[in-house]
C-alpha cells in the first residue's frame, strides 16, 4: 500500500502531504488542517484525512460460501481456524462462521446481542460496540505476540444459519487510514451458503 499524496493549492499557498508518522498510536494519526487566505476573501480551512490507496481494481472472492469484494491487491489466505481469509500489504481479513447447528443458543440473538455476548465471553471491556449504517461492529486494539499493536474492526452479521465475524486487521497506526476501505468492503460481505 501507499499513502495518497494530497495536493492543496489555495492561491499559491501550495502544500503537499506525502507521509504520516507510522510510529504513532491510533489516536495520534494526524488530521491535517491548513488555513489560507485567498485574495479578498475570508479565511478558508481545508481538512485532509490520511487515506490508504489500494492500487488494484475491485475483485470479488468466494471462499467456503462467503463472498466479499476487496481489490486485486488481496490474496487468499488459508488457515484451518478461519472460514475465509484474505491478505494484502498492511491488512488482513479473516472471516469466521459460528453455525447455529454448532451453537443453537445463538439462533435467537440479534447482531448487537451476539456482539455483547462475545465481549462478555472474552471478558474484555475495552472493546467498543458500534452501529454504522445499520451494521454492527466491534473495535479494539490488541498487542500481538509479535509485539505489533494491531487494530481490529469486526463486522458482526446474522445469516440464516450462522453468525459471520468478519475481522479486518491492520497495524494500529494505519487503522484510521484504512477505515474508509474497511467499511466499504464490509458492506459487500454476503453469505451464499456452501
Amino acid at each position: 500500500y501507499k499513502l495518497v499524496e494530497w495536493f492543496i493549492d489555495n492561491n499559491k499557498n501550495d502544500k503537499v502531504i506525502t507521509s504520516i508518522n507510522k510510529d504513532v498510536e491510533i489516536k495520534e494519526i494526524p488530521i491535517i488542517t491548513t488555513t489560507t487566505k485567498p485574495s479578498d476573501k475570508e479565511n478558508t480551512t481545508t481538512t485532509v484525512k490520511p487515506v490508504i490507496y489500494m492500487e488494484g481494481k475491485d475483485k470479488t472472492f468466494t471462499e467456503n460460501g462467503i463472498k466479499i469484494t476487496l481489490t486485486e491487491d488481496f490474496e487468499i489466505f488459508e488457515d484451518p481456524a478461519i472460514d475465509a481469509g484474505f491478505v494484502a500489504d498492511g491488512i488482513e481479513v479473516y472471516i469466521i462462521k459460528d453455525s447455529f447447528e454448532d451453537f443453537p443458543e445463538y439462533k435467537d440473538y440479534s447482531e448487537i446481542e451476539y456482539a455483547k455476548h462475545l465481549i462478555e465471553m472474552n471478558g474484555d471491556i475495552s472493546v467498543e460496540t458500534k452501529e454504522i449504517d445499520d451494521d454492527v461492529y466491534l473495535e479494539y486494539i490488541f498487542d500481538s505476540e509479535k509485539g505489533i499493536i494491531q487494530a481490529y474492526v469486526v463486522k458482526v452479521s446474522k445469516e440464516s444459519d450462522c453468525f459471520l465475524l468478519s475481522n479486518f486487521i491492520t497495524a494500529s497506526a494505519d487503522a484510521l487510514a484504512y477505515k474508509e476501505h474497511i467499511l466499504k468492503w464490509a458492506k459487500t460481505i454476503e453469505y451464499v451458503g456452501e
